[in-house]
């Protein structure tokens, strides 16, 4: 019956009447034939003759509560339905982290047909009122959680690591002119996950992810699960599932907006990653939305590339191309894509008194629009020139001012502040002009912690603003906190 039992508890008689227990979480017999494998010290010898016969039963629910509380509203088990306890782990010494957890199911099923045992009840489930609610996904995913690393002294040489991040971030911009709208983004992201590895170069994540907006009303703004599967070698990384998304993949403001960073740092789709020599490159598909009777299909693939030239010179290439379609339904929209593509180059050197300097060289171009209501009557294709420049005159901060000149360009993905058409697409300026001035601070704190604070000045076309004291100057600012926690469950 698959039933562990703690080593410190005394063996007890379980009379199973002849039942077996399909797909109840881990429960690995479905066979009506008598078993005779090994078994635990402790366990008792299976009685002569006692096959499983025409008693066939299944859970129908099955209730966890490890570390939750159970809250009025949800379904709990009736104590005389109790049909089977179980605790504890067959080898709870062999993982560095035990698990224990009670799993009551609220009846055995003994009916003696079969069919109409197997007609007439649900594959396992877990009881929950508040389905639709954040925080009952946040409940069920860690209930699973749980459930894999109790599992932990059953997987045989395989590593197993709890992974935690932890993101607390504050953006605030103040804008006030026709291309972008001021926000203002306050909130924590909380990311943990179990990373198994099968093998030296194959690795599983199975977790959750959290953002919660300081001042909502809600308990958790986004819930999302962690699922990917990454094949990994000396010189690359491919991944299937959630992606590795560090800091937008590198792609620049003109490509991708800097607060896609905190509004959605999750990924869902396919990634390779390949660093050899003066080479690295990536490419992958953020999948968004499938395509419905009511929605087109959207999704994002991009693509950059870095070369080290020299020393001190650096060549790098950026593509990004959005796209909502799809064949099944067409949703009464059209197919509309977007392309953006950037070919840049940066010296760098450390310089005396300004410590490491860099300036950088851009060309971007784009072409087409993810609007299908975009008026046509305007150009389709744009491009824009970006320069930038930074020197570190102190440890870990750097003082930088770029420029932007562009004619027609459209970004869907994008910082708008570098677009021809306004937050509102009544609004259109062929020929764009932007400058920022920065400084930027990035120093690790202790034990991993790193701190990210950044102050930003924004001078758009030749616009007015009501944003920083009277002056034609927009200003924005930015703080992030990034908390690893790592712990070993089980060594190889």
């Amino acid at each position: 019956m698959h039933l562990p039992v703690l080593p410190e508890v005394p063996s007890i008689g379980i009379d199973d009447r002849s039942s077996v227990v399909i797909e109840p979480l881990g429960a690995l017999l479905e066979q009506r034939s008598d078993q005779h494998d090994a078994q635990l010290l402790g366990d008792r010898p299976e009685p002569v003759g006692r096959g499983a016969r025409n008693r066939l039963g299944e859970f129908e629910e099955v209730v966890v509560f490890p570390l939750a509380e159970v809250e009025p509203a949800e379904e709990l088990l009736k104590a005389d339905e109790l049909g089977a306890l179980g605790c504890g782990l067959p080898d709870p010494g062999d993982g560095a982290l035990q698990v224990a957890g009670w799993v009551a199911a609220n009846r055995l099923l003994d009916q003696t047909d079969p069919d109409d045992a197997r007609s007439s009840h649900k594959v396992t489930k877990i009881v929950s009122s508040s389905r639709s609610r954040p925080e009952g996904a946040i409940r069920r995913l860690t209930v699973l959680l749980l459930l894999l690393g109790s599992t932990a002294g059953t997987l045989s040489a395989q590593r197993l690591d709890w992974r935690t991040r932890a993101v607390f971030y504050a953006d605030n911009t103040e804008f006030f002119t026709s291309y972008r709208v001021g926000e203002t983004i306050l909130g924590g992201q909380l990311s943990t996950w179990l990373e198994a590895a099968p093998g030296p170069r194959t690795r599983l994540h199975i977790g959750i992810f959290a953002d919660r907006r300081w001042g909502s009303e809600a308990f958790a703004d986004s819930v999302k699960p962690i699922l990917s599967f990454h094949y990994t070698t000396l010189h690359s990384n491919a991944v299937l599932g959630v992606l590795e998304t560090v800091r937008r993949h590198g792609l620049l403001d003109p490509v991708m907006v800097s607060t896609r960073e905190l509004t959605t740092p999750v990924e869902y789709g396919l990634q390779y990653i390949e660093s050899r020599g003066i080479f690295r490159g990536e490419v992958w598909v953020d999948w968004q939305r499938l395509n419905t009777p009511t929605q087109r299909e959207a999704f994002e693939l991009g693509l950059t590339a870095r070369v080290d030239a020299t020393d001190w010179l650096r060549v790098d290439g950026q593509h990004l191309w959005s796209h909502h379609g799809g064949q099944l339904y067409s949703a009464d929209v059209a197919v509309s894509n977007n392309h953006v593509t950037g070919l840049g180059v940066t010296a760098h050197r450390k310089l005396p008194h300004v410590g490491e300097s860099s300036l950088a060289v851009w060309q971007f171009f784009s072409s087409g629009h993810l609007d299908p209501a975009y008026p046509k009557d305007r150009p389709d294709h744009g491009y824009g020139t970006y320069l930038r420049a930074g020197v570190t005159p102190l440890r870990n901060t750097e003082l930088f001012a770029l420029h932007w000149i562009g004619t027609d360009y459209s970004a869907d993905a994008g910082d708008n502040n570098y677009n021809s058409t306004g937050h509102n697409r009544v609004f259109y300026q062929s020929h764009r002009t932007y400058t920022e001035l920065g400084i930027l601070h990035r120093t690790p704190v202790e034990a991993g912690i790193t701190l990210d604070a950044e102050a930003r000045w924004h001078r758009i076309d030749h616009e007015d603003s009501i944003a920083f004291f009277g002056t034609p100057w927009e200003f924005s600012y930015r703080l992030i906190v990034r908390v690893p926690l790592d712990i070993m469950v089980r060594s190889h």
